[in-house]
C-alpha cells in the first residue's frame, strides 16, 4: 500500500492534535492536516493509526462508552430483530409479482426464529407472519 510522501509526519501530527484536544472529530483533523500539509487522510485510515497509537476518545479517558453497541442479549428470546428484503418476482397465473423475504432472528442465539417469503400485494402479510413467530 502506498502512502503519500511525508505521511508517518502527517500521522504523527493528527495523533498529536487528538491528544491535544480528544474532542476532535476527523474532519476537525482533516481541517488541521488540509491547512498544515495540503492532504487530508480518509476517516477509516485516520481512526486505524490514532487506534495503534493510543489517541482514541475511549482511551485518552474522554469516554467511557465503546463506539458500537452491540444487540446481545442475556437470554434467548430477549430481543428479536425483524429484516425484510426485497426478493424475486414470482409469476402467479401468469404475472410476476414482487416478493419479500421476512426473517426474525433472535439477539441471544443468532438463530432464525421464523423465515418466510412474502408476496408484497398483500400489507397484511407482515402482521400474520409475527404473529406466526
Amino acid at each position: 500500500m502506498a502512502h503519500p510522501e511525508g505521511f508517518p509526519e502527517i500521522i504523527d501530527k493528527a495523533v498529536e492534535l487528538k491528544k491535544e484536544q480528544p474532542r476532535r472529530s476527523d474532519d476537525c483533523l482533516n481541517r488541521f492536516l488540509e491547512k498544515y500539509y495540503g492532504k487530508t487522510i480518509p476517516k477509516s485510515t485516520l481512526y486505524r493509526h490514532l487506534r495503534l497509537a493510543g489517541a482514541t476518545r475511549l482511551k485518552l479517558g474522554v469516554s467511557q462508552q465503546k463506539g458500537a453497541y452491540t444487540l446481545s442479549r442475556e437470554h434467548t428470546h430477549d430481543l428479536w430483530i425483524g429484516d425484510f428484503q426485497e426478493g424475486p418476482f414470482v409469476l402467479v397465473d401468469g404475472e410476476a409479482l414482487p416478493t419479500n423475504l421476512c426473517l426474525f432472528i433472535d439477539c441471544y442465539s443468532r438463530y432464525v426464529v421464523e423465515g418466510r417469503w412474502l408476496s408484497q400485494t398483500n400489507p397484511r402479510y407482515p402482521y400474520r407472519f409475527l404473529i406466526r413467530a
